[in-house]
């Protein structure tokens, strides 16, 4: 499967931006009049959204697509992979699109910077990574002294890694090293190697691991450690001034959940689909995996954001005394509650 990404000018190379087929020079003067109307409905419902990651936390973006629940919102949505946090965020303030799928650090990073934007959904408020390592060891104690593999500093895997050792008084950098390796196939690859003794994978990577004889450590979302790993985050002027907008985008990320929660077979075709893998077995923890720690409703959980500013707070001061609520906006989701839509997908 092809997937698109931006390209170097920020735009999408395949982005079909005509106007609809009836609209012919000389079809009125009203209508003619009406250009400027006609170009905000185009944009409040022919849209880009932007996801930064292939994983289970981001995929109700590719589910509300692939089942048609955008379309049944009234939205018509062109999906476009970034596969950087920060380059998304980019393509967001530049106005490329008014939703991204991505982690919170980016957008509370970019927001102190004076970016106009909001999360307002908190699609995973946990680490949702697994401590894995050598067969020898079973205890994140004994990492002390040892090299844990991580994809990059200033990532999730990263703060994972720096929150995880500090819960068990080791000091990254003093007791343990953190290394710079790459993606999670690079990091089995040092660990196969003997160059690395352990690093942290999501599902389902943490399996093959397993397969290949590594231990699984620790479970890191079970350790109690809030963290916004992944959200939704909007435009501050398309939340001012495109609310229907907003409220059928709501729905339709809601409505992905609820199918995702109660059609596990139809989800795992559209997971073998984006993960473009036929390991069954793999799809199946990713799903598990995540049906444990989604909620019906996606609220971004104040304490995970906190989480995330206390670690922007290490190259970006002005994190230290900001409030989560600066950043979040989940009116719309408030609304939805109230008005029984998310009840009425439940049957309650």
């Amino acid at each position: 499967m092809t997937r698109q990404k931006l390209a170097v000018d920020g735009t999408s190379p395949n982005h079909d931006s005509k106007l609809p087929a009836w609209f012919l020079p000389g079809a009125g003067l009203f209508l003619a009049l009406s250009l400027g109307l006609l170009s905000q409905v185009a944009l409040a419902r022919d849209i880009r959204v932007v996801y930064s990651s292939i994983t289970a936390s981001q995929s109700v973006a590719w589910v509300a697509r692939e089942t048609g629940i955008y379309r049944k919102h009234g939205l018509d949505v062109q999906l476009v992979f970034v596969s950087s946090g920060s380059r998304a965020i980019s393509a967001l303030i530049a106005g490329e699109t008014p939703f991204l799928f991505s982690a919170g650090s980016p957008a509370v990073s970019a927001s102190l910077g004076g970016a106009k934007i909001k999360i307002i959904m908190g699609l995973l408020n946990v680490f949702p990574y697994y401590v894995v390592g050598a067969k020898e060891f079973s205890r994140i104690e004994q990492l002390r002294g040892k090299k844990i593999a991580i994809s990059r500093f200033g990532s999730s895997g990263h703060a994972a890694a720096v929150y995880v050792l500090r819960k068990f008084n080791l000091e990254p950098g003093r007791d343990v090293a953190l290394i710079q390796v790459g993606g999670g196939a690079e990091r089995l690859a040092a660990m196969q190697a003997g160059s690395v003794h352990a690093t942290l994978l999501t599902s389902p990577q943490q399996l093959l691991a397993k397969k290949r004889g590594f231990n699984i450590i620790a479970d890191v979302s079970q350790l109690d450690i809030p963290f916004l790993h992944s959200s939704v985050i909007a435009r501050e002027d398309a939340i001012k001034n495109s609310p229907d907008l907003l409220e059928s985008f709501s729905k339709a990320v809601v409505e992905g959940i609820h199918f995702i929660k109660t059609k596990p077979k139809e989800t795992l075709k559209i997971f073998q689909k984006f993960f473009a893998t036929d390991d069954m077995e793999a799809l199946q923890d990713a799903y598990d995996e995540y049906i444990r720690q989604i909620p019906r409703v996606p609220y971004a959980d104040p304490k995970a954001i906190q989480t995330v500013l206390q670690i922007v707070g290490e190259s970006q001061p002005a994190a230290l005394k900001a409030r989560p609520e600066q950043f979040l906006d989940d009116s719309f989701l408030q609304k939805l509650e109230r008005s029984g839509f998310v009840g009425g997908l439940y049957g309650r």
